[in-house]
């Protein structure tokens, strides 16, 4: 659909942010908020050219792509630092970075604007920012993705629930979805698609996110503006194969649709969310009705009403939309643990400030997650109760575990990477603060986006949700934050009529620019850890086809692509996990190898302890261990009689315990 509204249309305006102009010039730019201009068309043809600024968009796409290639064809894994991803780079990533920004720019400023070529300058930025590793390194990266691949594994081998092994096989919806695809595939495994999985999950996200924005906005350049900044900030890295990058995608899809689609029962002739007044004011509408109808057709709908586009179904439609958001909150509350409470609390708080009419969502929803937590996950429940809860007991230690623990220890480039982290988030939420105060000062109401773009800060108190919960929480308001800062740059880089300068484009591409290459510092920031080579995942491929079942594996480290195959047959266990934090208490050492198996295995027949290079790389980065402690424990296991050196190659050693 192509948008109607031209450059010169009157809008939201630094004059009108700093409230000049009276009463009289924050109606006409609320009014042109919520109903774009539409363009003369000149009478003749209805073909016509694409405009300026389309053919640069398209022409500095294709610069972009070639640029990329490249890039990527020159960088090496290898030369990975502590900075990641940043240090391995040269000058045609950072052109193609600046030219895919730039062409984005040229489409959100051209005189006619054109979502398909919105989308393929953002298609350009999608793969410099995250198809970049997947294209370069050859294997899926972050240790957890191995694990689900294991676990998707064991669903297509056994196609059964082991509740009894962890807590995946209590919230298995996406891993049972995953086994099935690879069965009916015939596929071995999945490391293939992980691999990409990444730069399709942030594919995935753009359409829920424009479907939210919207919803708060019917200008087309604010509602892609806003889809740009949510690609260009995601420096959380929540989007390999995971459940929570599903269930995220399912909760923005949910969100966007009840945001979108919405039958009011008060005013059904009026497009537009529910109005329903606060019980103040339905009592002065019955003392004062004369009064109360002119407020409701006044200043108060403003403020009430958002001017965001609906759509009208028929009834057939509506019963398949309520099918549609059944089947997606049910699918997410199978497929993980936290996402579900943040569906609770996004249905209420729609509920709550009249975006929905609908108690019922919220309130469903409510009762299907306590009932998966009392019936299919209990097994996992009633056996880490202190775990679930113990944020809400102990809210200075969640704190501590969700941002203390990244900043303790690490090199010095892993604490600029830490110190760019916070700097960039910051930034964003002040870009969302001026937003916000924009809003405000034209009296739209903001208490909607401000409400949900804050409900996922409840969590972080209650749960440390294994030191993330910060991260989440950052994720999870990012498609309303990412609205907000949309709104101001919108406004402070707006083409007028009369000003013929480029500055205002010039301005808005450098801070996405900005933005986007501090991404790739705090994204990537740990790519030097969070990445594996082919060999140390051939080596495990070694493993697997020449060691029996129901083995004990001990690894040095938990960093490793490690069990991706014969999930709940073999024992994994880990010495120590390389985490921000302190240094090891105690280095590995053959003797406590030894004992760790002989406290936790349970077949010590056939034991095995494996190393790869990766475990060392993240160890060094985050502060754990220098890179003498493995060279140290390498050197021991090689000549201790009690280990048995099987395999060794440039991706690691396997050792085989063959005494006590």
């Amino acid at each position: 659909m192509l948008d109607e509204e031209t450059s010169g249309q009157p809008g939201y305006g630094l004059r009108e942010m700093f409230g000049a102009g009276g009463a009289e010039d924050r109606r006409r730019s609320a009014t042109a908020w919520s109903t774009p201009r539409p363009s003369v068309v000149a009478a003749g043809p209805t073909r016509q050219r694409i405009s300026r600024g389309n053919r640069w968009a398209l022409g500095l796409s294709l610069l972009g792509t070639l640029s990329w290639v490249l890039a990527c064809l020159r960088m090496d894994p290898t030369s990975y630092t502590d900075l990641g991803l940043v240090s391995a780079t040269d000058g045609f990533f950072w052109v193609a970075l600046t030219c895919a920004v730039a062409a984005f720019t040229c489409a959100l400023r051209a005189t006619r604007f054109r979502w398909p070529v919105a989308l393929v300058s953002l298609l350009v930025i999608v793969a410099v920012l995250y198809a970049t590793p997947s294209w370069i390194e050859g294997t899926p990266r972050v240790e957890a993705v191995y694990r689900h691949i294991g676990i998707a594994d064991s669903f297509a081998l056994n196609g059964t629930l082991q509740r009894h092994l962890d807590a995946y096989f209590n919230w298995p919806g996406l891993f049972a979805a995953l086994g099935m695809l690879q069965k009916s595939a015939g596929l071995p495994d999945l490391i293939a698609i992980a691999r990409w999985a990444p730069p399709v999950a942030i594919l995935g996200y753009v359409a829920p996110a424009l479907l939210i924005a919207r919803s708060l906005t019917a200008k087309s350049r604010v509602q892609w503006l806003a889809v740009g900044v949510f690609v260009v900030v995601d420096w959380t890295g929540q989007d390999y194969m995971s459940p929570q990058t599903f269930a995220f995608w399912l909760l923005m899809c949910i969100a966007g649709i009840v945001m979108t689609v919405i039958r009011r029962w008060d005013d059904p002739d009026h497009e537009g969310p529910s109005a329903r007044l606060r019980p103040i004011e339905r009592l002065r509408a019955r003392l004062r009705p004369q009064q109360a109808a002119a407020r409701v057709d006044g200043a108060h709908r403003l403020w009430v009403g958002e001017a965001g586009r609906r759509v009208r179904l028929s009834r057939a439609q509506w019963r398949a939309v309520h099918l549609v958001v059944a089947l997606g909150g049910s699918a997410l509350i199978a497929s993980h643990q936290l996402t579900p409470f943040m569906l609770v609390l996004v249905l209420f708080a729609l509920w709550l400030v009249g975006r929905t009419p609908h108690w019922q969502l919220w309130f469903g929803a409510g009762v299907l997650v306590l009932a998966w937590l009392l019936v299919p996950a209990w097994p996992f429940v009633s056996g880490h109760i202190g775990e679930i809860t113990g944020g809400l007991t102990n809210t200075s230690s969640g704190a501590s575990q969700n941002l203390g623990g990244r900043t303790a220890s690490g090199s010095a480039q892993h604490h600029l990477v830490v110190n760019a982290i916070m700097v960039e988030t910051l930034a964003v939420w002040l870009l969302a603060g001026l937003g916000t105060l924009l809003l405000v000062s034209e009296r739209r109401r903001v208490r909607a986006v401000l409400l949900l773009a804050g409900m996922p800060f409840l969590l972080v108190p209650l749960q440390t949700y294994g030191g993330e919960m910060l991260i989440r929480a950052y994720l999870f308001s990012l498609p309303l934050v990412g609205f907000l800062v949309a709104v101001f740059l919108h406004a402070a880089t707006r083409r007028r009529p009369t000003d013929r300068r480029p500055w205002r484009g010039v301005a808005l591409a450098v801070v996405l620019l900005v933005l986007a290459s501090t991404t790739v510092l705090t994204r990537y920031g740990n790519e030097r850890g969070d990445s594996f080579r082919p060999a140390e995942v051939n080596l495990y491929s070694w493993f697997f086809e020449h060691t029996p079942k129901e083995s004990t594996v001990e690894l040095i480290d938990a960093n490793s692509p490690r069990n991706w195959h014969r999930y709940a047959y073999d024992v994994w266990m880990y010495y120590e996990e390389a985490a921000p934090g302190p240094r090891w208490e105690k280095d590995p050492t053959a003797d406590r190898l030894l004992a760790d198996i002989a406290k936790r295995g349970h077949n010590r027949k056939h034991a095995y302890v494996i190393y790869t290079p990766s475990m060392a790389r993240m160890a060094q980065l985050s502060g754990n261990a220098p890179a003498s402690t493995f060279t140290k424990v390498i050197d021991e296991l090689d000549h201790d009689p009690r280990f048995k050196l099987i395999h060794r190659t440039s991706g690691g050693s396997v050792w085989e315990v063959v005494g006590s």
